[in-house]
């Protein structure tokens, strides 16, 4: 999913303006057949939500659902998933997801989350890879260092469990056992990066 600089840098000083705009939570457990489960817990601004809406520059700044009706019609229109369990609440400032689902393969999973998701078969190795972004460059050090202030509350984070010993991990920390990967990163992390894809690797 390749995106051009100027893109992701318009992007990124939209996000900057509301600030702790996005925190997500998101825990992932894989089947041997490519099914499996994921619970997601995130808060969305309020101040991003409404730019969403509002504007057409602002059409995927947030790719999730920002509420339990959003969330509803984006599954009612993928076959393959199921949900278990939902819990939305909101204050003055976030809208809180707290969601539970099944989901049959990646290629459902991937039409939820919008982002290119692909898990393979190569020799006796499963492959997942998660294509987050990828853009030209990244964003300069004077972006990242001014974005700082604004990012310190903000993050992705992921705990990944598979049918199997890991072999390989792009990002994180694979756990004792070989079957799990943890990985936390900043948003002021991410938008300094030219890209994001995580390649794990089971057997």
């Amino acid at each position: 999913m390749k995106r051009n600089t100027w893109y992701i840098f318009s992007i990124v000083t939209l996000i900057s303006l509301f600030s702790s705009c996005l925190t997500v939570n998101a825990d992932l457990s894989i089947q041997p057949d490519g099914s499996g489960k994921i619970t997601m817990d995130y808060r969305v601004s309020k101040k991003a939500i409404g730019f969403q809406k509002d504007s057409p520059a602002g059409a995927r700044l947030i790719t999730l659902p920002v509420n339990r009706q959003e969330l509803d019609k984006t599954t009612a229109g993928i076959d393959g998933i199921s949900i278990l369990n939902v819990i939305d609440r909101e204050d003055r400032e976030y809208n809180y997801i707290n969601s539970e689902f099944n989901f049959s393969s990646f290629r459902t999973l991937s039409k939820y989350c919008g982002i290119p998701i692909e898990l393979n078969l190569i020799g006796d190795i499963s492959q997942l890879t998660m294509e987050f972004f990828e853009q030209d460059q990244a964003v300069s050090r004077e972006t990242t260092t001014y974005l700082s202030s604004f990012y310190n509350e903000d993050y992705l984070h992921f705990v990944i469990s598979v049918p199997g010993t890991i072999q390989n991990s792009t990002y994180g920390l694979i756990s004792p056992n070989g079957r799990t990967v943890e990985y936390r990163i900043s948003l002021q992390d991410l938008y300094s990066r030219n890209q994001f894809i995580w390649v794990l690797e089971w057997v």
